[in-house]
């Protein structure tokens, strides 16, 4: 992970240098990668470089954390927007990334950690600590407290934790096989998911649970 000089530095200045790494990952393989073009693209210097991140799979682990922090924080903002409608909250924060030019960058990020066998092993291994570092839980719990309680009121926070997980899956796989050639219909197919998770969630806490099931 990044040394405490660049955490030290100010947040728009981390975020400008993680960004351009993000464009330079975007057009090279992991085999390609090199520092000489990091550092032209995250406009600092090598030394600087070597200063802040101790090799390229010390940045890379750093710009997975830098992109799940973005998004689950933008998906906040989206539902707190959206005054707690799931739903819309999805579908909001999809058409955000479209307007703003960030689902084609998303999109290749994707392919690059998920088919080139090197930067797949680090997505493996940074998952795993963002998971165990509670920001996950910690980001369904922001939910959770959002949630517009006259629409899900009595929805367990399990459900919604599953809720987001067909919605990631969803996007992911969206973003795996994006053409942009046709993107139209397969936008369509995905705002179409979306409503549907959102209105299933919105019907299991309007359900109240039926015991009958278990008795004998």
């Amino acid at each position: 992970m990044p040394s405490e000089k660049f955490m030290r530095l100010k947040f728009y200045k981390r975020n400008a240098i993680l960004e351009g790494a993000c464009m330079e990952l975007a057009d090279e393989s992991c085999v390609n990668l090199r520092i000489s073009r990091l550092v032209i693209r995250m406009n600092i210097s090598r030394s600087a470089f070597y200063s802040y991140f101790h090799n390229k799979r010390d940045l890379l682990c750093c710009l997975l954390y830098y992109l799940y922090d973005n998004v689950l924080a933008d998906f906040l903002n989206c539902l707190q927007a959206e005054a707690g409608d799931f739903q819309e909250a999805c579908i909001r924060a999809v058409n955000k990334m479209k307007e703003n030019g960030k689902w084609e960058l998303y999109a290749s990020l994707c392919r690059r950690f998920t088919y080139e066998k090197e930067y797949h092993e680090i997505a493996v291994y940074t998952v795993k600590k963002y998971y165990e570092s509670g920001k996950v839980k910690e980001f369904i719990e922001a939910c959770y407290e959002r949630l517009a309680p006259e629409k899900y009121g009595s929805l367990e926070p399990d459900k919604l934790e599953c809720g987001m997980m067909f919605v990631s899956d969803i996007v992911l796989y969206v973003l795996l096989t994006y053409e942009a050639d046709s993107m139209d219909g397969e936008w369509e197919g995905l705002l179409y998911r979306l409503r549907t998770i959102g209105q299933g969630l919105q019907h299991i806490s309007s359900d109240p649970p039926n015991y009958s099931v278990y008795k004998k």
